[in-house]
């Protein structure tokens, strides 16, 4: 029920949200990254009925297909996400830096940038899809059932992609959100001390270009923080998951996933 409620919200609030943008038919970098945003939130919404239908059987009956995709476009659309809220910071930046109202790249790059992201991201987690597998499994409760599971060929070969993964999709652009807004704001901060010690026009007109700036700044700090809270779960359980190779004693089980999953949703 709270997974069909955030499902039900998520997809009104993202296509609504993208509608307002395209209707406004500006063709900023921050325009065109922010569509990108919702493309990349409504994909990870579209694979929640899959989900719900999981829980509702308590097995998997969506057959192999469904098992090599629905990980797949939850892990490409959320590294999608991550990668592009780290290009926003990256572009907001360097647009306060230039004091530019206009886009500081060409649409036509802007467009080969979101290309690059998703090949990059789609690339990055294609082993995820290929290594999902329907197994059986015994329960005391319901018998012999079928599960969709990630089965790695080598343990070895599964540390190393976690690593990779985590530090290329997650730190890297984790790193450069962080850099980038905590530079926005020192150059905020000498701004208003530069203020009030000159009135001169052309201050003036300097810091009504960073108030615009700094006004989108504060949205995009809000989002990161909440991006931060709600996809971490995410990566922590990804590490759990391989610690259990390690410690089998470990208690893992698909609530767990389900429920970190519910509240990734929400964000």
């Amino acid at each position: 029920m709270v997974l069909l409620i955030l499902f039900s919200v998520s997809v009104v609030g993202n296509l609504g949200a993208l509608i307002l943008v395209i209707k406004e038919r500006r063709r900023a970098n921050n325009t065109i990254l922010t569509l990108n945003l919702f493309l990349a939130d409504l994909l990870f919404i579209s694979t929640v009925p899959f989900v719900i239908t999981v829980r509702w059987t308590k097995a998997w009956k969506l057959g192999s297909a469904a098992c090599h995709l629905i990980m797949y476009f939850i892990s490409m659309s959320g590294t999608v996400t991550i990668t592009t809220l780290a290009d926003i910071s990256i572009e907001r930046l360097l647009a306060i830096l230039k004091m530019e109202t206009t886009p500081s790249l060409k649409p036509r790059w802007s467009l080969g940038v979101l290309l690059l992201i998703w090949f990059f991201c789609a690339v990055a987690v294609l082993l995820l899809s290929l290594f999902s597998r329907v197994i059986p499994v015994s329960s005391s409760q319901e018998g012999e059932m079928h599960i969709c599971a990630l089965i790695w060929p080598h343990l070895l070969g599964e540390v190393v992609w976690c690593a990779i993964f985590f530090a290329l999709g997650f730190l890297v652009p984790g790193c450069s959100i962080v850099i980038s807004y905590t530079k926005i704001l020192q150059i905020k901060q000498r701004c208003k001390r530069r203020l009030h010690t000159t009135t001169s026009q052309r201050q003036e007109q300097s810091s009504a270009v960073s108030k615009q700036d700094f006004k989108l700044f504060r949205t995009l700090l809000i989002l990161m923080i909440s991006f931060f809270i709600m996809w971490s779960p995410i990566f922590i359980f990804t590490f759990l998951i391989l610690t259990h190779n390690f410690q089998v004693h470990l208690a893992l089980t698909s609530s767990m996933f389900v429920w970190v999953l519910t509240f990734t949703l929400a964000n």
